[in-house]
């Protein structure tokens, strides 16, 4: 299950991805956040209790996505994605990479393994939005 929320005073979204929510899952969060809600200039994506661990076609399927929003996004977009250690770091930061490969604007993104670094890189915007979210 992936849900969000939104902190409009601050520019930032919190998004949460619990358990083995899926690529199809995924996108349509991602998908009604942008289309619905508008997309913050700071995004978190915690995904400490993620366990589905996406293909190289899923996340080809993320990175497509990217490609296909940039124009939407605000401009100096930071999206932090705070993951445990393991193979989900390694596909995190794989997605990362990628993004930066291709070249894809408004979308900078960095993978972190504890919740002080990301919020840190975010800014005291999101400092300030996540309160005492631990």
């Amino acid at each position: 299950m992936m849900t969000y929320s939104r902190r409009p005073k601050h520019d930032f979204t919190l998004f949460i991805s619990e358990g083995n929510t899926t690529i199809d899952e995924w996108l349509d969060t991602v998908g009604r956040y942008s289309t619905i809600e508008g997309i913050s200039r700071l995004e978190l994506y915690d995904l400490r209790k993620h366990t589905h661990l996406f293909s190289k076609d899923e996340i080809e399927q993320l990175l497509l996505h990217a490609l296909d929003n940039y124009r939407i996004r605000p401009k100096n977009n930071r999206t932090a994605l705070l993951v445990s250690q393991g193979v989900l770091y390694g596909l995190s930061r794989m997605y990362e990479s990628l993004t930066k490969i291709e070249g894809i604007k408004n979308n900078e993104t960095e993978v972190f393994d504890n919740l002080e670094d990301a919020v840190e890189w975010l800014g005291e915007q999101a400092t300030v939005a996540l309160g005492d979210y631990d």
